[in-house]
């Protein structure tokens, strides 16, 4: 910018600039000064704090196997294991908590969106569905076992599993794009393998 500052600078000072001069060296500030900041931006930060190379070890995990399986691969016309419902509605609460954050500002925008419709689809799963014993296990369905088994489905089932499946579909649109966030800003966090590992608090989990 000096250099661009020096050429068009007047040989001859009369105490005016030139408009056409000033001009090109306005504009040329601005794009300067856009094209810093989409680099500082998009730029993985060189010191990542440890709390956001913990949070986003997590969400790592998440995304490698529970909710990949009940947000993305599973049709919720279909019964599923209650452990998986337990282990949304952990997670769910533990994004609602002022400790769980990102120091980078981005990331924690995708955090927020997740954490919304991650929380509607528990909320509306959870207040449809029902814990039911399906043969000699027990799972978590919006259709009950009876109703399944006579193949009568409701039109009101029928809707609820449609609303259920496109709210998990949002859910793990988010999720994704966080995942897809945190793989170009905080590369580090993928260094080692993750261990996907269940929440210590969900007691139906595979032990």
């Amino acid at each position: 910018m000096g250099s661009l500052a020096w050429l068009l600078w007047p040989t001859t000072w009369n105490g005016s600039l030139e408009p056409e001069p000033l001009f090109v060296f306005g504009v040329a500030v601005v794009v300067w000064g856009m094209a810093e900041f989409t680099t500082s931006e998009e730029t993985p930060s060189k010191t990542p704090t440890q709390n956001d190379i913990i949070r986003a070890r997590e969400i790592i995990g998440y995304h490698k196997e529970q909710l990949k399986y009940i947000l993305r691969d599973h049709d919720h016309g279909n019964a599923i294991e209650p452990e998986y419902l337990r282990e949304v509605s952990l997670l769910a609460h533990d994004l609602s908590d002022i400790h769980f954050f990102f120091n980078n500002k981005k990331l924690q925008i995708g955090l927020d969106t997740f954490e919304a419709s991650l929380t509607e689809f528990r909320n509306f799963f959870a207040g449809n569905s029902c814990y039911d014993k399906f043969g000699s296990v027990m799972l978590q369905s919006i259709i009950p076992y009876d109703m399944k088994a006579s193949g009568d489905i409701s039109q009101s089932k029928r809707e609820q599993i449609e609303t259920a499946n496109e709210l998990a579909t949002k859910a793990w649109h988010d999720l994704d794009n966080l995942y897809k966030e945190i793989r170009k800003l905080l590369p580090s966090a993928f260094e080692t393998t993750v261990q996907t590992k269940w929440h210590p608090k969900n007691s139906m989990a595979p032990k």
